[in-house]
C-alpha cells in the first residue's frame, strides 16, 4: 500500500458535481452575506456579516451539516430595552414557524438561515440567493479555480469517463465550466438533475449499463445528493468537506481541494 486505496487505481468512471466541488474559495459567499446585509437593521449589521465570517471559518454554530430546529417567535427586547433579533446560537428562532428540523447543507443554506434571525423574510433570502447565482456566471466575479485541478481532469478525461451532474441552471453550468476552462471535458454534462434521483438515472444509463465499467468514484460536496445514489451502485465516494461536516458516510472526508488534485493523481496513472 502506498497510503491510497487500491480502488483508485481501478477507475473507469467519476461522476462530478459542478458548485462547491469543482471551484474553492469564500469570495461567491461573502457576496451573498453582502447582499443580505443590505436588508439588516443598519446598526446590526456589522454583527450579522461578522457571524457570516464565522460561518465561513467553522466557528458558528450554524454550520454547514448541523441541524437547527425553528420555533414560533423572533423579536425580544434584551436588558437596554432595544428590540432586535434573538440570539443563534444552537435554536434559531423565527417568526411563525412550527417546531421543524432543518439541515444546513452548505454555508448558502447557513448564511440563509442567519438572515432570517436577522429578520430577513425568507422571499427577500431567496432574490437575493438568485441574483447572487446570477454574478457568479459574470466574468468579473470571483471564481476560484483549484490548482492543479483543471490539469488533472484534463489528464483523466483521455483516460476515464467523466460525467458532471448538477442542480444547477443549464446557463449556470455552461459559463461556470466555461470559466474553469473545463467546457468539452466531461460527458454527460445533466444540469437541473433534480439530484438525487436523477443522479441515480444517469448512473443507471451511463455506469450500471457499461458492459467495460470497472470502478466508479462519486466526487461532490453533499452526501445525500451527490454521494449516495453512487454507493448504492456498488462506487466509492470522496466528499469535499471543508465545513468539517458531521456523520457523513464518504469512503474520503476531504478537507481541502488540494488533497482532491492529489489524490486524482494516483487514478488512471
Amino acid at each position: 500500500m502506498d497510503g491510497h486505496p487500491q480502488w483508485l487505481k481501478n477507475v473507469s468512471h467519476i461522476v462530478w458535481d459542478l458548485d462547491g466541488t469543482l471551484y474553492a474559495g469564500d469570495e461567491h459567499y461573502r457576496e451573498f452575506a453582502r447582499r443580505f446585509s443590505a436588508w439588516v437593521d443598519p446598526d446590526l449589521r456589522p454583527e450579522f456579516l461578522a457571524e457570516c465570517e464565522a460561518i465561513l471559518a467553522g466557528r458558528h454554530e450554524l454550520r454547514p451539516g448541523r441541524v437547527v430546529e425553528f420555533h414560533r417567535g423572533l423579536w425580544r427586547e434584551d436588558a437596554a430595552g432595544r428590540q432586535g433579533p434573538l440570539p443563534v446560537r444552537k435554536r434559531l428562532v423565527l417568526p411563525a414557524q412550527p417546531e421543524v428540523p432543518v439541515v444546513l447543507a452548505d454555508p448558502w443554506a447557513a448564511i440563509r438561515t442567519l438572515a432570517r434571525g436577522y429578520g430577513v423574510d425568507p422571499e427577500t433570502t431567496g432574490i437575493s440567493f438568485a441574483d447572487c447565482r446570477l454574478l457568479l456566471m459574470e466574468d468579473g466575479f470571483p471564481l476560484g479555480p483549484v490548482p492543479g485541478l483543471r490539469e488533472e481532469i484534463e489528464r483523466l478525461s483521455d483516460r476515464v469517463k467523466m460525467a458532471l451532474v448538477s442542480n444547477a441552471t443549464a446557463q449556470h453550468t455552461e459559463t461556470t465550466l466555461r470559466r474553469l476552462g473545463l467546457a468539452g471535458r466531461f460527458d454527460p454534462v445533466r444540469p437541473e438533475a433534480g439530484k438525487p434521483q436523477g443522479l441515480e438515472q444517469v448512473l443507471a444509463d451511463w455506469f450500471v449499463g457499461d458492459p467495460h465499467a470497472t470502478g466508479l468514484v462519486g466526487i461532490g460536496d453533499k452526501y445525500d445528493l451527490d454521494l449516495a445514489p453512487v454507493r448504492a451502485v456498488g462506487g466509492h465516494t470522496i466528499q469535499i468537506n471543508p465545513w468539517h461536516v458531521e456523520g457523513t458516510g464518504a469512503d474520503l472526508l476531504l478537507r481541502d481541494h488540494g488533497r482532491l488534485v492529489e489524490l486524482l493523481r494516483h487514478v488512471a496513472p
